[in-house]
């Protein structure tokens, strides 16, 4: 059974890394729970009293931090769909809001519900063409229901998510939007906005160059409080740990064979075409985990001169080079973001917890 070591210490420093980043350039830390919302000891470090705000974005984890000793404010992060306004309504302390249908059945909320006090965060589209609307629409839309608002809903803020889809990278260009925007609401609405926030690790290389805009006050971080890298220039933070997480897996079999099919050709199990473009003997091994398991061109080989050949449900190719007798019983990898987020949620890989070293 293949294994996804995880050092909790690893992530407990990086989180504490990340921080003294944020609150040495005057910004709220948002750490984003979604790839290991399944993992308890991961989610116990975050139960600090320097987390004000958690990002959830799915509804169901809100019943894993509803028991944190620290009670942060909690914030869907994600678009639901209409059928879960109230639940989201009833659950989170901030909702994320790009569409008329959202704000009217959230202004309905408020006005039935009195007691209740929820924030609204507008999202943006800021050019990576994520979720999130055009800033005039954005200000349109407000402009039509903002007289309608009842006192316990608050227009809250402006967020955007950035490198997550086409991987466009922040600048002044694309945040200064955020910036305009703001402005203009904040005359429309004679009230502060008060959180202008971004997601996605890549804002880290914004910090590092001392690039970042006075106006951002919050950054929502997933990836870089995990693997210590940062998406989208695909190199590791200087500050952050990348040691983490480990999947490990062993070899079921070894043997010569053939790297190209001996009859008549169709598509593997995963509906691809398997093309050689050298035909020789390999000395091949099989791996135990499949794609059930994780993808394996998101890992790394730590411990092994290796190439992976093919993979299938249950199974993973590896063309082995140099001695047999050195190949590692267990061959260790390094995981991408993707290749985590699969073996996080997948059943069918341990868990292997390193004790935790910390303290609050």
């Amino acid at each position: 059974m293949p294994i996804l070591n995880i050092d909790v210490s690893a992530i407990h420093f990086n989180l504490n890394t990340l921080l003294d980043i944020c609150k040495q350039n005057s910004l709220e830390f948002v750490p984003v729970i979604k790839s290991f919302s399944g993992v308890s000891n991961i989610l116990e470090i975050l139960d600090c009293s320097s987390i004000k705000t958690l990002g959830l974005s799915r509804l169901s984890t809100v019943n894993q931090v509803s028991k944190f000793r620290y009670n942060p404010l909690l914030t869907c992060i994600s678009l639901v769909d209409q059928d879960r306004f109230t639940e989201a309504f009833f659950q989170f302390d901030e909702v994320y809001v790009s569409s008329e249908v959202a704000l009217s059945s959230y202004i309905s909320l408020a006005k039935s519900n009195p007691h209740k006090n929820i924030r609204l965060i507008f999202l943006v589209d800021c050019g990576d063409h994520r979720e999130g609307l055009d800033p005039n629409k954005v200000y349109d839309l407000i402009a039509k229901h903002c007289k309608s608002v009842p006192h316990n809903l608050q227009i809250a803020g402006l967020a955007t998510t950035l490198g997550c889809n086409y991987g466009v990278l922040p600048n002044e260009e694309n945040l200064a939007v955020l910036e305009s925007l703001s402005k203009r609401l904040e005359l429309l609405l004679e009230h502060r906005i008060d959180t202008i926030s971004v997601g996605g690790s890549v804002i880290l290389k914004m910090i590092l160059d001392n690039r970042l805009p006075s106006f951002i006050t919050q950054v929502r971080i997933g990836e870089a409080l995990l693997l210590g890298t940062i998406p989208a220039y695909s190199m590791d933070h200087p500050s952050l740990r990348q040691d983490a997480f480990s999947f490990s897996s062993s070899v079921v079999e070894l043997d010569e064979k053939p790297n190209y099919p001996s009859f008549s050709q169709g598509l593997n199990a995963l509906g691809k075409e398997y093309k050689t473009e050298a035909k020789r003997v390999i000395l091949q091994g099989i791996l135990d985990f499949g794609i059930l398991d994780t993808d394996a061109n998101g890992l790394s080989p730590k411990n092994a001169n290796i190439k992976f050949c093919n993979q299938n449900s249950d199974y993973t190719m590896i063309e082995v080079y140099g001695d047999p007798k050195a190949l590692p019983k267990h061959i260790c990898f390094r995981p991408n973001y993707k290749s985590l987020a699969q073996a996080l949620h997948s059943d069918f890989v341990e868990k292997k917890i390193v004790p935790k070293a910390y303290s609050e």
